[in-house]
């Protein structure tokens, strides 16, 4: 099955209050906003631990993941530092679809909303990982500060708002989604 005309959205995060989290919710009512199917996967907190040995006949959430993976156009990813790394959660999704191939060669859009100064090792650790599945990779800096953000965590800041729909369209853009009027948001749990 070809891939849909589709954004498949994924925080690396698996904290409540996380600022990846609330741009990844950003982008995707962003992208809603301009007619682009934006799907946000929560499968990072539901996999099982990588296991090799369970490759032949992976549990449905694994299954379930690849499947997305797969019918997307594209991927986008917002993913924090952890120890100067990539948090091992996000880190077990990405071990899970090595072997299926579902990322080789998609493109993958890493949306990084660290300050400026911040989150290097996790951009250096993304680009290897990234690289070893032949994932065609489109950075975009979008900073985020606890100012534009409300009561509830959410991004309620006009210009971060506005640098985000443009990260959807131009991401979009290029990696052939159409837009259209009756296309609205939608996330699988």
């Amino acid at each position: 099955m070809g891939p849909s005309s589709s954004i498949l959205a994924i925080s690396g995060s698996l904290r409540r209050g996380s600022v990846n989290s609330a741009a990844i919710r950003a982008a995707a009512r962003a992208g809603a906003l301009q007619g682009i199917a934006v799907t946000m996967s929560h499968a990072v907190r539901h996999l099982p631990h990588f296991d090799p040995d369970r490759e032949e006949a992976p549990p449905e959430p694994v299954v379930a993941f690849r499947a997305a993976c797969a019918g997307a156009s594209g991927v986008l990813v917002a993913v924090p530092e952890y120890a100067h790394g990539i948090p091992g959660a996000f880190k077990n999704a990405i071990d899970w679809v090595v072997g299926d191939v579902c990322l080789n060669y998609k493109p993958v859009a890493v949306l990084d909303v660290a300050a400026p100064g911040r989150g290097i090792h996790v951009r250096r650790a993304l680009d290897e990982v990234l690289a070893a599945i032949g994932a065609r990779v489109t950075h975009y800096e979008v900073p985020v500060s606890r100012g534009d953000r409300d009561a509830d965590g959410e991004i309620d800041s006009a210009e971060v708002l506005a640098v985000l729909s443009a990260v959807v369209v131009d991401f979009a853009a290029r990696v052939g989604c159409k837009l259209g009027r009756d296309v609205g948001l939608s996330a699988d749990e």
